[in-house]
């Protein structure tokens, strides 16, 4: 896999509207033509004739932006969210001091192309660039928890600051939140760790340990995460901190630190322990920094909402294709019936049986933290039936090859997107699956 620079190039030529991007040296395309002159400005005028060739060096080599992110910035910024009236800058605030973000942004290693590729996501993603910011703070407290040695927190802190530098290379991130994800955005989404690792695995300070924890940072310890769908010791150190530390950012920013805590006790097999036990002992600790739990969805409407999720659980295709079935076939029913069996044991593990739901949801009227924990836990099906269906489309589509017999998973998904489109009108949080 070799690393598409198209849109990457089009967002340096974006952010040259509004900073000074200059070329460093002659620009030329594979052929050896000179595209642009040393000291050339990079914008949206040149832009056609980058794209009309191929590069014969990345255009990060060759070029520089002023005043480009550096360690200081780093610090700076970090400090502006540690002192955020949000719940996860409370937590930091807790476990570390006002040092906290010098400690741990003097540890990167900021090569200038990494300059140049965090200042675009500074100037034109920043809840990007911030999310960068937030994981390595949050990585970097639990590594320093367990006990970690200097040399490893340096390279767990640079993997984290540039874990999503792959998604500036993706058409996906250019999606406003508001867009609805579709099939060719999830393939995309699905590479955007994969081209991290192939950028940093060019320059030996980042690799191979730093390159191979971006690889992993969406794997998960049971199996079921991606690119390689790596398990248990198969995933570094580096990355578990990493994964964990990713998750936790991105579902409390998306609704709150119960919410990410809830997640995380159904999924006891998809995180190291001992990494979460860390934010949960901090959390038990210092509980006073959450917000309460706060339901904003009566009884009744989550009642049908659950009724509606049983379901279509109920009603996905059955366990065992046929013997003749094509072997892609089969791959999709089995990929199918895992995220079934974990949207099942999701609700098992935290008391919300998906049968005989009228036993118990009558309790929900006198327990407000219950009430909030089944909120959030519909929003999470509701979160992963979205990612479950873009996945399937993606593998479903009318060019793939090998689906032949596959109606009855069709139908299945025609049936769960109508749900999808339900629960996104009755839940209070229209939720799409995180782009990074």
């Amino acid at each position: 896999m070799s690393v598409d620079e198209s849109v990457y190039i089009a967002q340096v030529a974006e952010l040259g509207e509004s900073r000074e991007v200059i070329a460093t040296e002659d620009v030329r395309a594979l052929n050896g033509t000179k595209l642009l002159a040393r000291g050339a400005r990079i914008d949206r005028a040149a832009l056609d004739r980058l794209l009309r060739h191929k590069l014969l060096k990345p255009i990060d080599y060759t070029t520089s932006v002023k005043d480009a992110v550096d360690q200081a910035t780093l610090v700076t910024v970090a400090a502006e969210l540690m002192v955020r009236d949000t719940e996860t800058a409370a937590l930091l605030r807790c476990m570390r001091d006002e040092s906290f973000p010098q400690q741990a942004f003097r540890r990167v290693r900021l090569l200038p192309v990494i300059r140049n590729k965090l200042s675009v996501a500074r100037h034109l993603y920043p809840p990007l660039f911030e999310h960068s910011l937030w994981v390595t703070l949050a990585a970097t407290v639990i590594a320093e928890q367990l006990g970690w040695s200097e040399p490893q927190l340096e390279i767990l802190a640079t993997a984290a600051l540039t874990h999503d530098i792959g998604a500036l290379h993706i058409e996906a991130t250019r999606l406003h939140r508001s867009e609805r994800l579709q099939a060719e955005h999830w393939r995309q989404i699905h590479t955007h760790s994969r081209i991290g690792y192939l950028i940093l695995e060019e320059f030996p300070q980042y690799r191979p340990h730093i390159s191979r924890a971006v690889l992993e940072h969406h794997e998960r310890m049971d199996g079921s995460g991606y690119p390689k769908g790596c398990s248990g010791s198969g995933i570094s150190p580096a990355g578990r901190v990493l994964s964990f530390a990713d998750f936790a950012v991105a579902t409390a920013q998306r609704m709150g630190l119960r919410h990410m805590f809830t997640i995380t006790k159904t999924q006891p097999r998809a995180f190291d322990r001992e990494v979460v036990g860390v934010l949960a002992k901090a959390m038990q600790r210092f509980g006073d920094v959450l917000q309460p739990a706060v339901s904003r969805v009566d009884v009744d409407t989550l009642r049908d909402v659950l009724t509606t999720v049983s379901e279509i659980l109920s009603a996905a295709p059955p366990k065992a294709p046929p013997e003749s079935a094509p072997p892609r076939l089969v791959r999709n029913i089995e990929l199918l019936r895992r995220a079934i069996a974990h949207m099942q044991m999701m609700m098992h593990r935290t008391g919300f049986a998906l049968t005989d739901t009228d036993s118990w949801i009558e309790m929900l009227k006198s327990d407000p933290e219950l009430h909030a924990e089944l909120e959030s836990l519909l929003q999470e099906a509701h979160f992963q039936l979205q990612g479950l269906l873009l996945e399937l489309r993606r593998r479903t589509h009318p060019g793939a090859e090998g689906m032949a017999g596959c109606e009855h998973l069709r139908s299945w998904m025609a049936t769960a997107e109508v749900v999808v489109e339900r629960m996104r009108e009755r839940l209070p949080y229209p939720l799409q699956p995180q782009q990074a």
